[in-house]
């Protein structure tokens, strides 16, 4: 949050000292370094809000496999009726994240035995979340 406030505060700063450099009685060569410098400041601001931004979207996305993955069952598979009854999601909800597991690598689309789609988890997923007691 810091860092993404501080990235707004660069870019206002340096867009305001360039609007007053570009209107200045400075010289050319004053105001072409200035206009260098001030330009390297907005681009320093919004890599910060960029990358706060970033790591923010990251943060969630780790959250909501957590939850995924304490859900787990002994077989080491994962259906969309089971997050919508255990987190309160609608259908809709719980396909889009079950769909964001599977992309990320952390489980694989199969069917039961009554052809319902299910995900099975990876083990090594299964290994973490047992280490780290989720």
């Amino acid at each position: 949050m810091i860092k993404r406030i501080l990235g707004y505060g660069l870019i206002a700063f340096g867009a305001i000292v360039l609007l007053g450099a570009a209107i200045g009685n400075d010289n050319a060569r004053t105001k072409i370094s200035l206009a260098i410098f001030f330009l390297g400041v907005v681009g320093l601001g919004g890599w910060m809000v960029a990358t706060a931004t970033r790591s923010s979207k990251a943060r969630v996305q780790a959250a909501e496999q957590q939850k995924l993955l304490a859900l787990v069952n002994e077989g080491g598979t994962l259906n969309s009726p089971a997050i919508q009854v255990a987190l309160g999601w609608t259908k809709e909800e719980a396909d889009e994240a079950l769909t964001r597991l599977r992309q990320s690598g952390l489980a694989e689309l199969d069917l039961d035995e009554g052809g319902a789609p299910v995900y099975r988890v990876n083990k090594d997923a299964l290994a973490v979340r047992q280490r780290k007691a989720w």
